[in-house]
């Protein structure tokens, strides 16, 4: 497919991602809550509920950029595949108490590989622009544009909407605190994690779509907090009057 953002279609009236792309994705998305059912986890990365949040971040980014809403809706419809190759993988691989191993981590890293693949092989006699960004999302979400990505691509390499699709999920997996982490002492906060992300992989992401991701996200937090302040300034007699 090309570098820019998915226009020449519409997920919600074309015929053949409504019959065809469609069916597949809610199956899919009921496969990876099975698979969920299977692990013993750890923590609260359930992976079928993680496919929806980073769809709809994705979306949201997406009319930030001003890209329309049939952009945001073709994004947020491909990005619920983005895990497509996680439930080819052994279940116990995700809920490791302690820091995972280089080896662990590889191992993971090969739903990327899993999931191309066996969407390729689902949809081979298909030609369509939404199985191109469908599959570009699925191979690219772990790219980062300084080329320390799954497989090693550099920002000129990557797609705007698989750049896009980066971020959101490496945030959303970070909102999902491990015991190990828990253990440390690591905070969760939207300003902490961004603090995070621009430390330690600072250069992975594309600086404009992830400044309009990261407004989004402050913006959440900063309302959440008016919201709890208010509450807390909240008299009896207030609440009474309610």
């Amino acid at each position: 497919m090309g570098r820019g953002w998915p226009d020449d279609f519409d997920f919600e009236t074309d015929e053949i991602c409504q019959t065809v792309f469609k069916p597949f994705i809610e199956e899919q998305l009921e496969i990876l809550k099975e698979y969920d059912g299977k692990r013993k986890l750890l923590s609260d990365y359930v992976f079928h509920k993680h496919a929806h949040d980073a769809a709809e971040a994705v979306k949201d980014t997406a009319l930030e950029l001003e890209l329309g809403q049939r952009v945001a809706n073709n994004m947020y419809y491909a990005t619920l595949l983005h895990d497509l190759g996680k439930p080819e993988l052994p279940p116990e691989i995700w809920d490791i108490d302690g820091t995972p191993t280089t080896e662990q981590k590889s191992l993971k890293r090969q739903h990327v590989d899993l999931g191309a693949q066996k969407f390729e092989e689902t949809f081979k006699d298909i030609d369509h622009p939404f199985k191109d960004l469908a599959l570009d999302i699925i191979k690219h979400h772990h790219e980062a544009v300084n080329g320390q990505g799954h497989y090693g691509l550099t920002g000129d390499q990557i797609s705007r909407p698989a750049k896009l699709a980066a971020i959101v999920e490496h945030y959303d997996g970070l909102t999902h605190p491990r015991p190990h982490q828990i253990e440390r002492g690591d905070k969760f906060d939207a300003p902490s994690l961004f603090e995070k992300i621009e430390t330690r992989y600072g250069g992975h992401f594309d600086e404009d779509i992830y400044a309009a991701f990261k407004a989004i996200k402050l913006n959440e937090f900063n309302k959440h907090q008016t919201l709890i302040l208010d509450t807390e300034e909240e008299t009896p007699s207030d609440k009474l009057s309610l």
